[in-house]
């Protein structure tokens, strides 16, 4: 882990060999400990496994992506099912993508409106289901986000891919937490 600063500039350099036209994306994870005015809702493992009740799992499939559109098939998270319990909060723990893309992002009131990044498939396909658990597990940190069924509707999910345009579906997997 890299510390850093309000002040600190970002620079972020991508190779390709893939030539013109072709779109190369990334996507990088930063955790602040604190970001004076945003709030995100996040928890650990101990406090997981102390307060789960059961898990959903919510459906996303957008259908194809905008042509051009790295930031593309956006979807409140009551679109595809509307299976959250209002009154309660839900931990993300984990998804599955049946595509590759680049990342899919989750964002709401309760992550302080910042993209919380899932990284696409490869080469995660195989621990995406336990995703923000196994990170928030291995740096000892509260890394799982939690969000509030009231807020649903105004939860989004969106997929971040390149110009190979991937129609996509993935499956996030939350617990409810009491």
């Amino acid at each position: 882990m890299q510390d850093l600063y309000l002040v600190d500039t970002l620079a972020v350099t991508i190779a390709s060999a893939a030539g013109a036209g072709k779109i190369d994306n990334l996507t990088m994870m930063v955790y602040y400990d604190d970001i004076a005015g945003i709030q995100q809702s996040l928890i650990d493992v101990p406090t997981l496994q102390k307060r789960k009740l059961e898990t959903v799992t919510v459906e996303y499939a957008p259908g194809a992506p905008a042509s051009g559109s790295t930031y593309s098939g956006l979807a409140a998270i009551t679109a595809q099912s509307d299976l959250l319990k209002r009154g309660s909060s839900y931990a993300l723990v984990g998804y599955q993508v049946s595509a590759n893309v680049t990342t899919l992002t989750i964002r709401g009131a309760d992550s302080g409106n910042f993209r919380v990044p899932m990284p696409g498939p490869s080469p995660f396909q195989d621990r995406s289901g336990t995703f923000f658990y196994d990170l928030s597990s291995y740096y000892n940190l509260p890394l799982i986000p939690v969000f509030q069924a009231n807020n649903s509707p105004g939860i989004f999910i969106e997929q971040v891919s390149n110009d190979l345009l991937a129609a996509i579906t993935a499956s996030l997997i939350f617990v409810r937490l009491g």
